[in-house]
């Protein structure tokens, strides 16, 4: 079979997902454990654990104080939740809810009739639950930067 493609090879390249895929949330090529972006950031070459550790049992995050799944951070034996870990060293921020009706959330901020309208709608009752969230952890880890809150490696 004929191909156009300038690089065919690449067509036959895998990728599977990153040994820390559950927090970078990248994939890797086929022959390695590493996404580019952890190797960058906590590598072997770094002198870093290049797989993350996850704590035994769900702990409360020092930054946003959810309970869950924490990661222990690579340089140090402090730990994040995943969204906090995710923000802090990949820069991934959380989504912000959507509103459940297409081209209607300005008009529900800024006009109260159609808040009543609204108001009984199981929709945007779980958007103003999932905005309060939003609003919260945004709130809470604004003043944190990339180094540990803790031993500020």
């Amino acid at each position: 079979m004929n191909s156009n493609c300038i690089l065919p090879s690449l067509h036959f390249i895998k990728k599977k997902d990153c040994i820390n895929s559950d927090i970078c949330l990248n994939f890797c090529d086929d022959d390695k454990i590493l996404c580019n972006e952890c190797n960058a950031l906590f590598g072997k070459w770094r002198n870093g654990p290049s797989i993350l550790k996850k704590t035994k049992d769900e702990q409360e995050c020092p930054i946003c104080q959810s309970k869950g799944e924490c990661y222990f951070r690579p340089f140090c034996n402090h730990f994040l939740c995943i969204q906090c870990f995710q923000k802090f060293l990949y820069g991934i921020q959380p989504n912000k809810p959507t509103f459940p009706f297409k081209n209607k959330e300005s008009e529900f901020w800024t006009n109260t009739e159609y808040q009543k309208q609204c108001q009984n709608d199981k929709s945007v009752i779980l958007y103003l639950i999932d905005m309060k969230k939003y609003d919260d952890y945004i709130e809470k880890t604004k003043s944190f930067t990339s180094q540990c809150h803790q031993c500020r490696l």
